[in-house]
């Protein structure tokens, strides 16, 4: 029997942020397209308690298609990653298991231990490739605050007013008020898929949206509400020859209220995803040159979504784009975005997640030439 050549790829799901069942989805999605022919996926989940669980190929979720009880199974074999004389593998608890042994990693983690360059670091340790943003582009991107920071010093684009606030500073109503005007966003400054967001209308809604951004995080942004703006997102990705490819741009329309977790992922009414956006050709081109500067600028790799706001110019006055956010391991359920953006453009999800896998390679390559002393 011939020896199976593929490589393995070590896809890790989960974690302990409020996105974890996001996380769970995504990572069934990418695990259904990953090219059989080139790669072997294995799935590690790590549950809610923070323990890392080895599925290997089997099934690893209990209700995976539904968004609002999907679960992982029943729990694995306790495992942890370790470098070992052959390479990078996982370990077993129980000793009872020879490692496993793995030649590519893909985090397929949303907010908090995921994107922000902690698992990064981890990878980097190992010494193996591994799909997207390095450590300082996913902390830089995860930290509302710090990325528009950056992203507004180094580039000629705008962001929204905002302030930026820790746990123990006092928040003063009233500059707020003056500053930002209403409606305002009170967002917790690391987590993603508008988790701990709140739309703050009225001034007397303003301490508890505080209080419950700050069960998310301990640093909280308020920024000024972007009014009759539209959100138009655009997917980023790398490719193995280090040029940058941007699709076209989609837009997000909510219909009830603004673009929420629920309206992402739980409810099906909650929001119209249109792709591509309905825009003109030199508004498009725009975006598009925005996001791979935005991209660039960071230092992002392999892939990131850039979304903005984006209104449109009447009579003298030109198009107008506010930078909003950039997510570094965006959505890949079937109805996230960003494979909708690149499907649109020509890039169908199983190229997509090959390109991904190819890219984290070449980087991994790349950086080995490198004289490290």
């Amino acid at each position: 029997m011939a020896k199976n050549t593929c490589k393995r790829v070590l896809l890790v799901c989960g974690g302990k942020s409020p996105e974890h069942k996001v996380s769970l989805i995504s990572c069934r999605s990418v695990f259904n397209a990953i090219d059989r022919d080139r790669y072997n996926p294995v799935v590690v989940v790590i549950g809610m308690d923070g323990v890392w669980n080895f599925y290997g190929d089997k099934e690893f979720l209990v209700n995976a298609d539904d968004p609002n009880n999907v679960e992982q199974a029943p729990k694995g074999l306790v495992c942890c990653p370790l470098r070992t004389a052959d390479g990078p593998a996982l370990a077993f608890a129980d000793g009872k298991r020879k490692p496993v042994p793995f030649d590519i990693a893909f985090p397929v983690l949303h907010g908090a231990n995921g994107e922000d360059g902690t698992i990064q670091g981890l990878f980097e340790m190992l010494s193996v490739p591994y799909v997207g943003c390095d450590v300082a582009s996913s902390a830089n991107c995860m930290d509302k605050e710090r990325a528009k920071v950056l992203a507004s010093s180094l580039l000629d684009i705008p962001v929204a007013p905002f302030y930026a606030f820790g746990t123990d500073e006092n928040v003063p109503a009233e500059a707020l008020k003056k500053d930002l005007g209403l409606p305002m966003f009170v967002k917790p400054a690391r987590t993603g898929s508008s988790v701990g967001v709140v739309c703050v209308k009225k001034m007397t809604e303003l301490d508890a949206a505080m209080e419950h951004a700050f069960q998310f995080d301990d640093k909280v942004l308020v920024e000024q509400g972007i009014v009759g703006a539209r959100e138009i997102e655009c997917a980023v990705l790398e490719m193995p020859d280090g040029d940058v490819f941007v699709a076209d741009p989609g837009e997000v329309i909510p219909t009830k209220g603004f673009y929420d977790y629920k309206a992402k992922y739980l409810d099906d009414d909650g929001a119209r995803l249109q792709v591509p956006a309905k825009l003109t050709k030199n508004a498009k081109m725009m975006i598009r040159e925005a996001a791979a500067m935005v991209f660039d600028a960071l230092g992002c790799g392999g892939m990131a979504r850039v979304d903005f706001f984006f209104r449109a110019g009447r009579g003298a006055k030109k198009d107008e784009l506010i930078l909003n956010e950039v997510n570094t391991i965006p959505g890949f359920t079937n109805i996230s975005l960003y494979p909708k953006m690149m499907e649109n453009s020509g890039i169908d999800y199983k190229t997509l997640i090959a390109t991904l896998l190819e890219t984290a390679e070449v980087r991994f390559q790349r950086k080995q030439s490198l004289k490290l002393n």
